[in-house]
Order: structure tokens, then C-alpha cells, then sequence
């Protein structure tokens, strides 16, 4: 059953990539040229991968469910689901483009191993059955540490800094808010219509030298908000003096830290994994004015 399906949805994908791009699993297929041929976006270890899923599943109990796995018995009975699970992880292990997300659409097939190699495990009467205190501890530890890290992980989301801002601009919103996201020395994939409250109207730049084509100096094109996105905190400095020469006097009204996921995952690879903090900042009334609101 497990075989046919995954024939069917190559099938079935590969027939979608010939109407669309002319090439039977055209976009697979250049998906592996592109990842063999370009060089890698970060640097990473060759295991990421395994270690990724280990992480994934919570060691230890994650280090003897897929030792249960790799047992030869196991292996035979479900010979497709292994091997086709493993030719994934493989094959994206093998490109030089290497990156803990790919893993995620590996977890369905991941948790139907884990399960069948238990099951079979505890059919066999195996060391598990045997040994009551382990298996108590090896499946309440799992439990354990899922719950802990459940809550903080589940409210602490990622990639704060583009969301929150936006949502808190639209619903102090009226009318629609011109928006300049400032983050030319990296590229921010920004949300769009995030949080479902009011339109924003957007500009961006993501390089010192767009400044002067989106905002030149002496410009009377006007912005309600402007967010900066500086790599390092100590350029903030920086951004604000750029915007100042440009619409004169402007002043914080809004500070986003990193979520303990962004923060975790900056410390890991700040290369490649920006803190995603962010400053909103708004002109300044002109003096002896208060602002609104």
C-alpha cells in the first residue's frame, strides 16, 4: 500500500511538473541540479541532518526508537518505508545545500517508523519489555521534556520582529500607513497583510545603495512608521542618523526583542539566522506638538 501511494504521488507530481514546466519531474529534478551545483547557504555538518531528527524526536528516547529501527528484522518487514525514508535523508544529506528544514516533511514517515518498530519491539517481548524501569524512564523523560519545552517554544514564535510590528501598526491604524522597512545590510522576507486589521502601504530597502533611490535627501515622501532591522544593535546609531538626514527628527515608539526561538537560533548560526529585532520609529511632531494617540 505504502509503495503504491508513493509511485502514485511521483506519478502525479512528475505529470503536474510536465504540464507546467515541459519536463516530467522538472522541479525536483532542478532542485537537485541547483543544490549539487551552487555552493552551500551556510556552512553546516555533514550529520545535520540525523542530528536534526534525533533532536526532533527527543533523545534518549529518540536514539533507541531508531535503534529499533535499524534492526534487521525490522528492516525486511518494512523494506519500502525504510529504504525510501532513508534515500531522503540521503540524498539531501549528499547536497551541498544543507538545511534543517527539509527534514520537517520526513517527520509523517518518521513517526509511522518509530511506531512500527516499537510495536514490533514490544510484540517480540524485547529488552524494553524487560527492563520496567528504563522503558519508564526512557518514555517519561520524552514526555517530560516535550511538556517543558511545549509552552515557551509554542508562544515564543519565530521571526517576531517581522510579524509583531505589523500587527500592532495596523490595529493602531485608521487609514492606511506608509511603511518603510529599513534593513539594508540583510534581506527580510517580510509578511504581507499579517495581522488582517488595516492594509499597509510598503516600501523597502535592503541595500545602502537603494537609500538614495527610495528615500533621497531633502524628499518630501512622507512615512508614518519606519522599521529598522540593524544586524548588530550598535548600528542602530547608523540607521537612525541615514533616515534623520533624510525626514529630519524622528523617535522610537516601538522596540521588538527576539522570541526565545529567534534567540536560540541565533546563537546557533548568527550567519545565517538573524535575531529579527527590530526598532519602530516615527517622524517627531514638530516642536512644542504633542503626538496623537
Amino acid at each position: 500500500g505504502y509503495g503504491v501511494a508513493l509511485l502514485a504521488t511521483i506519478l502525479l507530481a512528475g505529470l503536474a511538473d510536465w504540464w507546467l514546466m515541459g519536463t516530467f519531474m522538472g522541479s525536483t529534478i532542478n532542485h537537485v541540479i541547483q543544490n549539487i551545483e551552487t555552493g552551500p547557504v551556510y556552512d553546516s555538518s555533514f550529520l545535520l541532518h540525523f542530528g536534526v531528527i534525533l533532536v526532533y524526536f527527543i533523545p534518549p528516547f529518540s536514539v533507541v526508537g531508531f535503534y529499533l529501527a535499524c534492526r534487521r528484522r525490522f528492516f525486511g518487514r518494512h523494506l519500502v518505508l525504510v529504504v525510501s525514508t532513508l534515500a531522503f535523508v540521503l540524498v539531501h544529506t549528499m547536497l551541498n545545500n544543507r538545511q534543517e528544514r527539509f527534514m520537517i516533511s520526513m517527520l509523517p514517515a518518521l513517526v509511522v517508523i518509530l511506531v512500527l518498530a516499537l510495536q514490533q519491539h514490544f510484540a517480540e517481548e524485547g529488552f524494553l519489555s524487560r527492563m520496567k524501569k528504563f522503558r519508564y524512564a526512557l518514555f517519561g523523560s520524552a514526555v517530560a521534556i516535550n511538556l517543558f519545552l511545549l509552552f515557551p517554544f509554542t508562544f515564543h514564535y519565530g521571526h517576531r520582529g517581522l510579524v509583531e510590528p505589523l500587527v500592532r501598526i495596523e490595529r493602531l491604524s485608521t487609514t492606511t500607513p506608509n511603511v518603510l522597512f529599513f534593513s539594508p545590510d540583510y534581506y527580510r522576507n517580510v509578511p504581507y497583510y499579517y495581522g488582517g486589521f488595516q492594509p499597509i502601504g510598503r516600501s523597502y530597502c535592503y541595500s545602502w545603495q537603494d537609500l538614495d533611490q527610495v528615500l533621497p535627501e531633502d524628499s518630501d515622501r512622507f512615512f508614518d512608521y519606519f522599521l529598522l532591522y540593524p544586524t548588530v544593535s550598535e548600528d542602530l546609531s547608523l540607521y537612525e542618523d541615514s533616515l534623520t538626514r533624510r525626514v529630519g527628527p524622528i523617535e522610537m515608539v516601538l522596540h521588538i526583542e527576539p522570541s526565545l526561538i529567534d534567540h536560540v537560533l541565533h546563537r546557533l548560526n548568527p550567519k545565517h539566522n538573524p535575531s529579527w529585532e527590530v526598532w519602530v520609529y516615527q517622524p517627531a511632531p514638530p516642536a512644542g506638538k504633542q503626538p496623537d494617540g
